[in-house]
């Protein structure tokens, strides 16, 4: 019957009927597999077994915040390296008692280098913007110098991280290989990255050139979520996927 009166209004009034769920710990059910990267993850591993989660190109905090309520037991450690973003999100985290920021940028060196900011700090990056940047989005600011460093260098990590996100906007192949060491150790449970699929930005590298690189350290491809096409370039452009070590996929099947 349900089916019925979908088609019904789809083809009566050109609409469709969505169900719109609650937050993944506002519910007592999981989604289907590849709807959200939070349910496809809670089959694989425990988020009250997570000590150290690592949010690198935190913002001002969007995500931080989210995985302060998401993994209740865990340290989470934020890098953010723009100094005007990285004061936000100080103020945002502020009462969250395992959160802690580091001004910081992270990659595969321990270097200085040139930031450069959009008028929205969520496009700022390490590399310049490509042609599949919608116009109203290159927006650029000023080019700024600052301090980047390898995650396998933080002395807060040595023990290694259950669950590693980074969306640094093409980026994202310096931050892994900045945690090699603790790739080779299989000190790293989970990662969360964002994809670019176009030339959003000039990366010295592409999706495959990730995905290869995750795959060589025994890492397996859970999922897509969130993808995203540019209307003008009628094609794929990002999305965020998440790859887990492939002995804890193992495990959980046993």
């Amino acid at each position: 019957m349900k089916r019925i009166f979908k088609s019904m209004l789809l083809h009566v009034f050109g609409c469709e009927i969505h169900r719109i769920h609650p937050t993944f710990h506002d519910r007592s059910y999981l989604l289907n597999r590849g709807a959200d990267w939070r349910d496809d993850l809670s089959r694989i591993m425990s988020f009250e077994n997570c000590k150290t989660v690592v949010d690198v190109g935190a913002n001002v905090g969007q995500s931080s915040i989210e995985f302060f309520n998401l993994f209740r037991q865990a340290e989470i450690f934020a890098f953010e390296p723009d100094p005007d973003t990285f004061a936000l999100m100080e103020k945002s985290t502020n009462e969250l008692s395992r959160v802690s920021c580091y001004n910081t940028g992270i990659g595969e060196s321990n270097e200085t280098l040139s930031f450069i900011r959009h008028k929205d700090s969520v496009l700022s990056s390490f590399v310049e913007h490509g042609d599949g940047l919608r116009p109203h989005h290159t927006n650029i600011q000023t080019t700024i110098e600052v301090a980047v460093r390898r995650l396998d260098n933080e002395d807060c990590l040595s023990d290694g991280i259950d669950f590693l996100k980074t969306d640094t906007q093409g980026f994202d192949l310096q931050v892994l290989k900045g945690a090699q060491l603790l790739f080779e150790e299989r000190k790293i449970g989970a990662v969360l990255i964002e994809l670019n699929f176009d030339e959003i930005y000039k990366s010295n590298h592409n999706y495959a050139d990730i995905c290869n690189f995750l795959h060589a350290h025994s890492f397996d491809l859970i999922g897509f979520y969130g993808l995203a096409t540019c209307d003008i370039r009628n094609r794929l452009s990002w999305g965020d996927a998440l790859f887990v070590r492939r002995e804890l996929m193992l495990n959980d099947n046993e």
